[in-house]
């Protein structure tokens, strides 16, 4: 128990540094990528914690409320009180209750003003980037900490940052040249490729498909998806084609069209065809450029790659492919005879 009692309480210190660092940067300007990285290293503290009361109390009941923290990512403050009493030393009862619940105790960060927050979270960010904080909190959050550093212009140390640029992360190793180079104003060593992935994961994050996706599983479909920049009347799909990859319109708008007649018009991020990347049948429809258009682009045979080690990708696209049919099953039993197709079934078949 006293084993048990100590790695809790390793828990609860991390999670408390990592709540003072999200309060601060609720006093900062704006860093999602960040904030949901340390969100969910703070999800996974809660969840090594119920592994670990778990072998002093009521296991069978422990482990299934862990079980069903990790489907939700959330627990009730009454569960999370019915938990801390199940069968938990008293001592220890009383040291996680308070970090179980959905409302963690939040120890407010002494009031700073802006001038003074930004160099505390400079602090912040380096133990992030190159302290202790990086390796339990891992590389992702590391990447999202160098590129708050470099989007916010923090007063991070440079031997840090320049530390980070031999990362064996191959994202670390480039936001931390990016970050260098907004810094210092640099324009050399230009690596917008790898940059490319954390936007892509903001990109991502507003597509329908990918909205219950985490974001270091974004990070893995964004390292794969491919750049195309198309101009208009150039056609990005052909119907009848045998589709092969899925699209994300990140600037611009197409058309989705049988012939001459228009099924819709997607603009920014909208996706489509994505039916091809678990059925690869002729195309339902067309699809062209309506003005200057960049596009992400996810092929085949890499999202099946992807989908061995990340199941939870195929959730995404099978959630909205079954609202879809469910959609044009509505549509047919409501049709006003006009011949008209849903466009949304359309996107998901070219």
């Amino acid at each position: 128990a006293a084993a048990v009692e100590a790695d809790v309480l390793a828990c609860t210190e991390r999670m408390h540094w990592i709540e003072e660092t999200l309060m601060t940067l609720a006093e900062a300007p704006p860093a999602p990528l960040l904030v949901a990285a340390l969100e969910h290293a703070w999800r996974r503290e809660q969840d090594l914690i119920l592994s670990l009361i778990a072998q002093v109390g009521d296991s069978e009941s422990i482990l299934a409320e862990r079980s069903e923290f990790a489907r939700r990512g959330t627990m009730g403050r009454e569960r999370a009180v019915e938990l801390a009493g199940a069968g938990v030393p008293p001592e220890l009862s009383r040291l996680v209750l308070p970090w179980l619940g959905p409302s963690p105790r939040l120890a407010r960060v002494a009031d700073r003003t802006i001038a003074g927050v930004r160099p505390f979270l400079a602090t912040r960010l380096e133990a992030l980037i190159g302290g202790a904080e990086a390796r339990w909190c891992g590389s992702w959050s590391s990447a999202c900490a160098l590129h708050a550093v470099g989007s916010l212009g923090l007063p991070a140390s440079t031997v840090v940052i320049e530390a980070a640029e031999d990362a064996a992360d191959p994202l670390v190793a480039a936001t931390a040249r990016w970050a260098r180079r907004q810094l210092t104003g640099s324009d050399a060593e230009r690596d917008g490729e790898m940059l490319s992935n954390l936007e892509r994961v903001l990109v991502l994050k507003t597509v329908q498909i990918f909205a219950t996706t985490p974001d270091a599983v974004l990070a893995d479909i964004a390292a794969v998806l491919d750049e195309v920049d198309v101009a208009p009347g150039e056609t990005v799909i052909r119907q009848g084609d045998v589709g092969d990859s899925m699209y994300v319109v990140v600037d611009g708008s197409v058309s989705v069209h049988d012939g001459a007649r228009r099924l819709d018009t997607l603009g920014e991020r909208a996706a489509f065809g994505e039916m091809a990347l678990l059925d690869p049948e002729p195309r339902m429809a067309s699809v062209t450029a309506i003005e200057p258009t960049r596009l992400l682009r996810l092929p085949q045979a890499p999202f099946h790659d992807l989908l061995h080690d990340r199941p939870e990708i195929a959730i995404g696209i099978m959630r909205v492919l079954t609202q879809r049919l469910r959609d044009r099953i509505r549509d047919l039993a409501a049709a006003s005879g006009d011949g008209s197709r849903d466009g949304a079934d359309a996107t998901g078949g070219p």
